[in-house]
């Protein structure tokens, strides 16, 4: 079948909504394995996993996204053993779901929707699969530097801080490859913070200083102003929050 329009999605989840409010997540799920089409399939699956987590037109439903979220990971698993020629594509269908599950229970959105130990749990557990994932797909610099931030801001809302600095650490180290200076300051800065809350002066002195950068570049007259501004606020509701 042709790929799904915008116009396509957003009936499709109105319809899939529906199912959600009516009959729970385990209905949604019925229909959604109910498809012939496996890439349909896990379009949609991306879709409600989407929907239910944060940004734009969501409707946040985090303990709705993870049971989705689980039959997403399991679908695309069971579609990379019955199509070994696929199973590179299939395997990375797994681990899209797994990292958009962990950035999506993170508390650092401003989104206003409470998110409990569970849910920090659930997304420490998803940042670790999809870091394994990564490594069996052999991926580059960012995609880690990605899940090893997404481990440590989970471990951050755990107060789990030792571990917390030591994934922070490890993000940093592959967003060096990247050399791009604003996400660097991000996970430098996340990487001050977890030290800041185990009581090093030189954490604080460091998260201070990030804080301080990130607010210049925000006022950027070019685009990397956006990222700089969206970092920001991300470290600033962290600290808040953690």
């Amino acid at each position: 079948m042709p790929p799904l329009t915008p116009a396509d999605l957003e009936n499709r989840w109105s319809e899939l909504a529906d199912v959600l409010t009516t009959a729970g997540p385990e209905a949604v799920i019925n229909v959604l394995e109910r498809l012939a089409d496996r890439c349909e399939r896990a379009t949609l699956f991306r879709l409600v996993i989407r929907k239910l987590g944060v940004g734009p037109k969501a409707q946040a439903s985090l303990d709705a996204m993870i049971v989705v979220g689980e039959a997403a990971v399991a679908d695309a698993l069971t579609s990379a053993e019955m199509y070994p020629d696929e199973r590179i594509k299939w395997t990375d269908e797994a681990n899209c779901c797994c990292y958009n599950l962990a950035a999506n229970l993170a508390d650092c959105w401003r989104d206003g929707v409470a998110r409990e130990p569970r849910h920090f749990e659930s997304g420490l557990r998803y940042s670790e699969r999809a870091l394994a994932f990564r490594q069996a797909l052999e991926k580059p610099a960012g995609p880690f530097a990605m899940a090893h931030w997404a481990r440590g801001k989970h471990l951050l809302s755990l107060h789990r801080y030792d571990a917390a600095a030591e994934a922070f650490t490890a993000a940093l180290d592959y967003e060096r490859a990247l050399a791009d200076e604003d996400r660097l300051l991000l996970a430098g800065g996340f990487l001050s913070l977890a030290r800041a809350r185990m009581g090093d002066p030189e954490g604080v002195a460091g998260l201070q200083s990030t804080v301080q950068l990130l607010e210049t570049r925000a006022k950027a007259a070019d685009d990397s102003r956006h990222d700089a501004a969206d970092y920001l606020a991300q470290l600033r509701e962290s600290d808040r929050l953690n």
